[in-house]
């Protein structure tokens, strides 16, 4: 009796409970549409001269801003910073206009170069439009300068990057020519162990080819001797000049034609 008194005020208040709760339930998510009113789209400006990406994390649904240095930081860079800023994130990569992905080693001023490029976040694409330095040297005067500053302090960077590597080169151009003379001689050494028997067979050869000259200049030498005696001989004991002057000329004859056919076999001359 006292269950069944008692039992519909429990169900009138079990109601109101689930009304409450309910009411409470759709009144809650306010981070929810909060979190919707997020723009979902990457942009960049510029704060003191630095490139700033404001980026959406895709696991808080959250804006996180990224500020590179143009000179020192790369693509590379970015795409490690915001998988290290949300462990969500399993694929970063940044695409240009002709949709050709942009490798890693480009540098965050020649990305910002092209202005228009797409940002993939997972399986999320951002189109992104990088302002340039014209466009905010317009906006306000102190912003103007700001630019500028940050114009001039890039170019003065670049230029103090090229003198570095130039006064780089100039410093260690002697140590250069050292270490290549160390590694020429290291070669010459061992060329000169490969070639050492080498030049022992070519010292006797040279050997023995001067001394096979030597000895074929002796015999012509001794040859001409015994000849002229032999002629001598001829003319002035034997026979008279009348009949040994033709033998002279034909012996001279024949000794152009032996050394012309020593031409002809050889190809190189007989002395």
């Amino acid at each position: 009796m006292i269950c069944r008194k008692f039992a519909p005020s429990f169900l009138h208040n079990r109601k109101i409970c689930w009304l409450h709760t309910t009411s409470r339930c759709c009144e809650s998510p306010q981070t929810s549409s909060t979190n919707n009113d997020i723009p979902q789209k990457v942009t960049v400006h510029y704060e003191h001269g630095l490139p700033v990406f404001t980026i959406p994390l895709p696991s808080r649904k959250e804006l996180c801003s990224f500020t590179l240095r143009p000179i020192s930081d790369t693509v590379a860079t970015l795409c490690t910073n915001l998988s290290s800023e949300d462990k969500g994130v399993d694929y970063v990569a940044l695409y240009g206009k002709d949709g050709v992905r942009i490798s890693g080693s480009t540098l965050v001023e020649h990305l910002l170069e092209s202005e228009q490029f797409r940002l993939r976040i997972n399986d999320t694409y951002y189109d992104v439009s990088a302002p340039s330095f014209e466009s905010i040297a317009f906006e306000t005067v102190g912003v103007t300068e700001e630019i500028l500053k940050s114009t001039e302090r890039l170019t003065s960077l670049n230029d103090l990057r090229s003198r570095v590597a130039a006064l780089y080169a100039v410093l260690h151009v002697d140590q250069y020519k050292l270490e290549r003379e160390n590694m020429l001689i290291k070669k010459l050494e061992e060329v000169e162990l490969e070639l050492k028997p080498m030049i022992i067979v070519k010292d006797m050869i040279e050997k023995e080819c001067q001394q096979f000259s030597t000895r074929a200049m002796w015999g012509v030498f001794i040859g001409m001797l015994v000849q002229t005696g032999f002629l001598a001989r001829l003319t002035w004991w034997e026979y008279s000049w009348d009949i040994v002057e033709p033998v002279t000329y034909f012996v001279t004859y024949a000794t152009v034609l032996a050394t012309c056919g020593y031409f002809l076999i050889t190809r190189q001359v007989y002395i």
